[in-house]
Order: structure tokens, then sequence, then C-alpha cells
């Protein structure tokens, strides 16, 4: 299970972004933290795959999510505890490279998504 924002496990900066210029101010080991694709956002999406960025994204939709996850996610980033299982489901079954990650508010919380079988969790502070 991955744990991001435990002080004392190592952890990537997440760090959300709304326009391309951000991308390019963000430190080199970040990952870019996206809300779901639209006709707006998809050059962030594209920008990131073409340029080998690490990027994850905040689940709206499972629909939305299988789109991510072939646009190069590494990581799902779920709120509500139910989309959170039903994606995992879906990417263990369809083989998803990407990464389920549950949203946590404190550290009491791992037990219940590690006996879930979640991929991991990340404290709400860091992104």
């Amino acid at each position: 299970m991955l744990i991001f924002g435990h002080k004392w496990i190592p952890s990537p900066i997440f760090t959300k972004i709304e326009i391309l210029e951000d991308i390019k101010n963000t430190p080199s080991n970040s990952i870019i933290v996206l809300d779901m694709p639209n006709d707006s956002s998809i050059h962030l999406y594209q920008h990131c795959k073409e340029n080998s960025v690490p990027f994850a994204f905040i689940v709206s939709s499972l629909a939305d999510a299988v789109i991510s996850s072939n646009l190069g996610a590494l990581y799902a980033i779920c709120y509500e505890k139910d989309k959170a299982l039903k994606l995992q489901k879906l990417a263990d079954n369809y083989l998803l490279d990407m990464k389920i990650l549950f949203v946590i508010s404190t550290f009491d919380e791992i037990e219940e998504f590690a006996g879930l079988g979640v991929d991991g969790v990340i404290i709400d502070s860091l992104i």
C-alpha cells in the first residue's frame, strides 16, 4: 500500500495546477495534479504525456478515470470512498497502470483502507 504525506515516509510533492505555465514552474520532482479532462484542460494532459511529466488527477467519474488512465495518469485521487472502491475494482480488472489513492484526513484511516485493498492513501494536506 502506498502512503503519501506521512512524516516518516518520503513523498513526492503534489502540485495542483490549472494552466500550462504552472507546469513549467513546478519543481522537477513534483507530481502534477489535474482536474478531470475536458475540452479546456485536455492540452494539460497531452503536455504531461508528451513530455513525460508525472501527473495525477482528481476523480469525478469512473469514465473520466478510464480516459485519464489512457492519457498516462500515474494516480487517481478519490475523495469519495465508494468511488475509490469501484475504481480500484475497475483498475484491478483491466490492469490499469495508474494507482488509486484515497484522500484521508488522519493516518488512523490507513488500516481501514489497507483492509479494503485500495492501492494507497494520501493525506489531504499534501494536495
